[in-house]
Formats: structure tokens, sequence, C-alpha cells
């Protein structure tokens, strides 16, 4: 659905461009720009909901279930390295958004160091930064002990005991 907004959007948009202000007709073409942003994704969007049935089963066709052995420690680590993957990533986004800011600095500004200019626009991003990337590597590179721990404050010791 995301990306059916994202081409009628860009539609709209490439149109509008392309259309002048001013010109005979082009009130149409925002009027008719407008219309297809607004009804396109819900087009689709009913489109999906009355064919999710014959979409679900060309995607994912009736077959026996699955019989997958985990061990449940096995699945608390893969979820703790899952979690720190997400979080670490979540703190690369903000790293880029530092980077950006800069290398977008200000020319009348170039007297100022560059950790100062970006601790004073993004003090908050600098923050969390340090705290995703550290809380997401220990996530990664402690599941093992964390998954650990956590059965046996659960009351199930794990019986490999890693």
């Amino acid at each position: 659905m995301l990306l059916a907004h994202a081409v009628i959007s860009a539609v709209t948009q490439i149109s509008l461009l392309t259309a002048s202000p001013g010109a005979p007709g082009s009130g149409m073409v925002y009027v008719a720009a407008w219309g297809l942003n607004l009804a396109g994704p819900c087009v689709v969007g009913a489109l999906l909901v009355l064919l999710a049935d014959r979409i679900a089963t060309q995607i994912v066709p009736d077959t026996a279930p699955l019989a997958i052995a985990a061990d449940p420690v096995d699945l608390t680590r893969l979820g703790f390295a899952i979690t720190g993957i997400f979080i670490l990533v979540s703190g690369l986004e903000d790293v880029a958004s530092m980077v950006r800011a800069a290398l977008t600095k200000p020319e009348w500004l170039a007297g100022t160091p560059l950790l100062s200019y970006v601790w004073g626009e993004q003090r908050v991003a600098v923050v969390r930064v340090v705290v995703e990337i550290v809380a997401g590597a220990a996530l990664i590179a402690g599941r093992d002990g964390l998954a650990t721990a956590w059965w046996r404050l659960r009351g199930r010791a794990d019986e490999q005991d890693t």
C-alpha cells in the first residue's frame, strides 16, 4: 500500500511540475492531480482488501504446517540479536543526520569547531546515538549471557548452560 501511494504521489508530483501555473488548463491539471492523489490510494486499498484472499493464496500456497523444533533459549538469543540490530540501525540513522548537519554547516560558522557545531545543533541526537549504538552492540554481543540470565530469572535454567 505504501509503495502504491508512493508511485501515485510521484506521478501527481511530476504532473504538477510539468504544468505551468497560470497557463490555460493548468487548473484542471491541479484538480486531476489532487483527485488522483486522494482517490488512487483509496482504490488501491479497496482492491487489496477485496482481493486479499486471492493475493494471499498466490503468495503463500496452502501447505502442511512446518514442525520446527526450537529451544526457547535459542529463540530468546535470536530475539536479543534482532532487537540489538534494530537499535543499532536506529543509531546509525541518527549518525547520518549528524553527518548531514556537519556537511551543511553555514559558511558564517566556519570558525566553529565541527564537534561544537554538531553538539549545539543536535544535542539530543548525539546522546541518543551514543546510547543506541552502545545498547545495540551490547545486545548483539551479549545475547548468549542475556538469554541465559533471562531464563534463569524465569526459573527455567538452560539445559546446555552456554
